[in-house]
């Protein structure tokens, strides 16, 4: 470990955070520079009670049998014969916001129906009981800040199916923090199969304005996490009945009775191992019991003999883990790096943090933070001693996808792009809050991903941009050229452009910045190894098309992607061709170019 250009003052706190119950634990002190916290799950109370359920399924047999009535939904003999629903992840975040993660698992359903026997459906314990009562649903709680997100309107209940609204929720405290108030605010969607999903603990107020009776479609908002009726802390709580009212457990597992396999579209990992946060900040976090909010002391501006503190929040954490974090300074020289190890068993959520003092003369600049963690890295970037100055960077690319033709590309996309960069999940781990403000441009074909990189093509800076039809790429206030604020002027660096489903390339020169004219990355010349990174469509050199997973291999996993999502409608990597369908015309352009690789600079 580097110890030069430290005035070497270390603490590592590690605190164990599992479950929605946030309460105070005492500290144990495991030396003079290292203490442990642990949160635990509570036992002692039920997300809602069965008298309130009882309330609930009476209710929705009414609505039911009232919109049967009118037409609104079907009959149940109709329903039996639908096919059954797939689930699609009911939580997203609101737009503008790009963390990482937001969320842990507070419990799965509880499988065995002796009181003090634990059971979910991996044959596992990571659920609850109380005497009367097994647990019937899925818990995500918000992690970290979680009061913070709710005041925010930061994570979004969506629906993870479509369906009908048949019952509604309302007006109910909260900001509750134990089992004493039975009254949540809540959702509940049928669906076409006649199964109805239940979402509960809601923001008071923030609930869809849509009737009961009104459709909604597989991820449309529905409400905002919060801690409403029999609640411990903020968190969703998803249950699943069939049209019997049965307890339906969606997780495909050996120990899960309830069905015969997986309701969801994409079933994530039992240990769904990742990191939600990280970030820098002036001073110890304070974390009050709830609902009080965190004094998080948050800040991206340091200068010299400055003590800077670095957090990282991770959840899933299992026994034998271990992250590596590593601070950097803008040329790339490493300032400090450290290993953690998880020695607990498993928890649901905890951090890590360590400070340091900046030397009193440090490298100015921007510096970047930097955690990998179960093969995925994270990056959080602060300013030392630094003023940024934007200068732009100008470039134009065109996708095979697209069908370029004289100069133009397709837009058929434009209705469903998202009005936030769609660059933060792996393996572009991107955090960037880029979004666009009103009505997305009608001609913008795709966001794309732009990095500068040094003469090693070490990564010093991204970010997400809008493509135009003419190739020519805009931020997100629709000026030409992408906004890059921690890049000096009159260097010259590797530009890299990235796409969800398209082989990245990167400039075979390093380009001057800000460079007056685009960058033409359609030029063959100015492209690294151009000859076999370009497709030509029309005439026209362009981003070879299939590279579903963005791991710049077009390859069988890519027609494996393409395969299981054949037939998907909206924005979909493996719709190739851009045009809001995942069909056959997608595989016409996976199919020649089968086998290209990307060079090694781009491949993850």
């Amino acid at each position: 470990m580097k110890t030069s250009q430290l005035s070497i003052t270390t603490i590592i706190v590690f605190l164990l955070l599992c479950t929605t119950d946030l309460l105070n634990a005492q500290p144990v002190q495991l030396a003079d520079n290292e203490e442990i916290g642990e949160y635990h799950f509570s036992k002692n109370g039920t997300c809602i009670t069965v008298e309130k359920q009882q309330e609930i399924e009476q209710k929705i047999k009414e609505n039911v049998a009232h919109l049967r009535a009118i037409g609104k939904l079907k009959t149940a003999q109709e329903q039996q014969k639908s096919a059954a629903v797939t689930l699609e992840w009911p939580l997203k975040q609101a737009a503008g916001y790009n963390d990482y993660g937001y969320h842990g698992i507070g419990g799965f359903v509880d499988h065995n129906p002796n009181a003090n026997s634990l059971e979910d459906y991996n044959c596992g314990d990571r659920t609850y009981d109380v005497p009367s009562y097994n647990h019937t649903g899925t818990d995500y709680y918000i992690w970290p800040f979680a009061w913070h997100k709710v005041d925010n309107n930061v994570v979004e209940i969506v629906a993870a199916a479509d369906g009908t609204i048949v019952y509604k929720m309302d007006g109910n405290p909260d900001e509750n923090c134990s089992f004493e108030d039975p009254n949540w605010n809540a959702v509940f969607v049928q669906h076409s199969d006649g199964s109805t999903a239940w979402y509960g603990h809601m923001k008071e107020g923030s609930l869809t304005s849509k009737a009961v009776g009104s459709s909604v479609t597989t991820g449309e908002y529905l409400g905002i996490v919060a801690s409403s009726g029999s609640s411990s802390g903020s968190h969703l709580h998803f249950e699943i009945r069939d049209n019997n009212d049965n307890i339906i457990d969606p997780y495909g597992g050996s120990c899960n009775g309830s069905t015969g396999s997986s309701w969801w579209a994409d079933q994530r990992p039992y240990y769904d191992s990742g990191l939600n946060h990280l970030m820098t900040t002036s001073a110890s976090i304070n974390f009050p019991s709830c609902p009080g909010r965190a004094t998080s002391n948050a800040s991206n501006d340091f200068c010299g003999g400055d003590r800077v503190y670095f957090y990282g929040f991770f959840r899933d954490c299992v026994a034998g883990q271990s992250n590596q974090h590593t601070v950097y300074r803008p040329d790339n020289s490493v300032f400090q790096s450290w290993t953690n190890t998880v020695s607990s068993t498993y928890s649901s959520s905890l951090y890590w943090s360590r400070f340091y003092d900046l030397p009193s003369s440090p490298m100015n600049g921007i510096w970047r933070y930097v955690i990998d963690y179960e093969g995925e890295t994270y990056e959080h970037s602060f300013n030392v001693c630094f003023t940024p100055t934007v200068l732009k960077v100008k470039a134009k690319v065109f996708l095979e996808g697209a069908q370029p033709t004289s100069g133009q590309m397709s837009t058929t996309l434009n209705s469903n792009l998202p009005s936030a960069q769609p660059y933060n999940t792996a393996p572009w781990n991107y955090n960037g809050s880029e979004t666009v403000s009103g009505t997305m441009p009608s001609n913008i074909v795709d966001w794309v991903l732009v990095e500068a990189s040094d003469a090693n093509f070490n990564v010093l800076e991204k970010r997400a941009a809008l493509l135009r039809n003419d190739g020519v790429l805009l931020d997100t206030d629709g000026t030409v050229g992408v906004n890059f604020s921690s890049l000096v002027t009159g260097s010259s660096y590797h530009l890299t452009i990235r796409h969800r489903n398209h082989l990245a390339v990167v400039s075979s020169n390093m380009v001057s910045l800000p460079n007056g004219s685009n960058y033409d990355f359609s030029a063959t010349a100015n492209v690294l190894s151009g000859n076999s990174q370009l497709a030509t469509s029309n005439g026209i050199r362009c981003l070879h098309a299939g590279d579903c997973n963005a791991d710049g291999i077009i390859s069988i996993a890519d027609f494996n992607g393409f395969l299981d999502n054949l037939s998907n409608n909206g924005y979909d990597n493996s719709d190739f061709s851009l045009d809001n369908t995942v069909s056959t015309g997608d595989f016409n352009l996976f199919r020649p170019n089968a086998s290209v690789i990307g060079v090694r600079e781009v491949r993850f």
